[in-house]
């Protein structure tokens, strides 16, 4: 058995790395034992591919395109061959900078993407046949927090749908605030005040994921290293109940910048990403109270690993390192969450997001 990935780069940005060039959209494989069998294969040719989606019956690929040099991003649909090669079948121009993040709703008639510059939330009408229609909706946010270098304004970077569908959830790092909306037939984002919620000041809300019983919603905050623990209600909405550190108190090299964070199927263990100790975390879930207990903090042997993904049979992590152009994968032990590391490999130029085939 083997597994497949595609893997996305920034492809505009410089690099000292020794590495391929990086240039879009790439497959690679790796070994029931966890090794990375062969170098990346180049699939597509386009602009900085920096986070993806995936339709459930995996027959689309869904991208957002973040041009770092100022120009517009774009949505792409790609349709996945039975070789693994991808044909792009929609493309639309993305308003605003910063082009981020992009997730399916529910029932997958509706394309949601996050411009981090801008402060926009943005929804496109998605056909059965992959085709993405002109924009229904447009939310930009207004606000700012206390930290002023990173917070002068707002700052979405991710929307989670809560379990039942009814909210989608956008992450605000400006405003240090969870947006909820609820999202209509016709692809309108209506907020839902009662359901919105606003975390500690200057803490940066990134990105979340909620548990598998949908009881409790554990946020990654990229401005002050540290997940915020939160009960989640179908009515009442959020509370919080505690915050962690993602690093160990004797980390001193700042700054250090939490970026994905993953829970297991089970709910036992939730994983975070670290920019600056170039680490994964791994957490303890308690069940019953939804708190965490933090167990290591293993290195990904590269610089700034700014997404991870677990194997859909979660017996391994991987994590690409934008700044050193490598990818780690791990063993993982299903009864500890515990990261044993089975290879590393150097992939292209400033890789920062993969999603498995």
């Amino acid at each position: 058995m083997s597994y497949l990935f595609y893997l996305g780069d920034y492809t505009d940005q410089k690099s000292n790395v020794d590495a391929p060039e990086a240039e879009g959209i790439y497959s690679f494989s790796l070994s029931d034992q966890g090794r990375i069998d062969e170098a990346p294969r180049l699939l597509v040719k386009t602009m900085s591919p920096s986070y993806f989606a995936q339709s459930a019956d995996r027959r689309f690929l869904y991208t957002v395109e973040e041009p770092t040099t100022g120009a517009k991003g774009a949505y792409s649909v790609y349709e996945c061959q039975p070789d693994h090669s991808l044909k792009r079948v929609s493309m639309q121009t993305a308003p605003g900078d910063g082009l981020c993040h992009i997730s399916l709703s529910p029932d997958r008639k509706f394309i949601l993407g996050i411009c981090y510059m801008d402060g926009t939330v943005q929804v496109l009408p998605l056909s059965e046949d992959g085709e993405l229609s002109p924009l229904s909706c447009l939310i930009r946010h207004i606000g700012s927090g206390p930290n002023k270098a990173r917070q002068s304004q707002a700052h979405t970077h991710s929307t989670t749908f809560t379990p039942d569908g009814g909210y989608a959830i956008v992450c605000d790092l400006g405003m240090d605030m969870l947006a909820a909306y609820r999202l209509t037939e016709k692809g309108q984002l209506q907020e839902d005040e009662g359901h919105s919620f606003h975390l500690p000041g200057g803490c940066g809300p990134r990105h979340m994921v909620f548990s598998p019983d949908g009881k409790f919603a554990y946020v990654a905050c990229e401005l002050s290293s540290e997940v915020m623990e939160l009960s989640y209600d179908t009515d009442k909405g959020f509370a919080l109940l505690g915050i962690v550190k993602t690093v160990p108190e004797t980390f001193t090299r700042e700054p250090n910048y939490p970026a994905a964070i993953r829970i297991t199927k089970d709910g036992r263990h939730l994983y975070v990403s670290n920019r600056g100790e170039d680490s994964i975390s791994l957490f303890y879930v308690d069940k019953e109270t939804g708190l965490l207990t933090r167990v290591e903090n293993v290195p990904t042997m590269g610089r700034y690993p700014r997404d991870f993904i677990l194997t859909r049979d979660e017996k391994f992590v991987l994590a690409p390192n934008q700044e050193s152009g490598n990818l780690t994968a791990f063993c993982r032990d299903e009864k500890t969450g515990k990261l044993t590391r089975t290879d590393t490999r150097i992939m292209v130029k400033k890789p920062i997001c993969l999603i498995e085939a």
